[in-house]
């Protein structure tokens, strides 16, 4: 019997699940993200993004990537 153990599970794909996901990845710590849609929503569902979480997605180095994506 396979027996794994993830310390910490994210429920949700959204800004907030995809960026704890990042956060932790980047200190180290396991996490495993469900999410009940097979994919991305085609329509934003963000308002914005405020300047310090800007500074976060800039250390983790996904800044550019989500400034071309829009």
């Amino acid at each position: 019997m396979y027996n794994d153990t993830i310390p910490v599970l994210i429920v949700g794909g959204g800004l907030v699940g995809l960026s704890t996901s990042l956060f932790l990845t980047q200190h180290g710590i396991p996490s495993l993200l469900v999410e009940r849609h097979p994919g991305t929503a085609i329509h934003p569902r963000a308002r914005g993004i405020n300047f310090r979480t800007m500074e976060l997605f800039r250390e983790l180095g996904v800044e550019e990537q989500l400034r071309a994506a829009g």
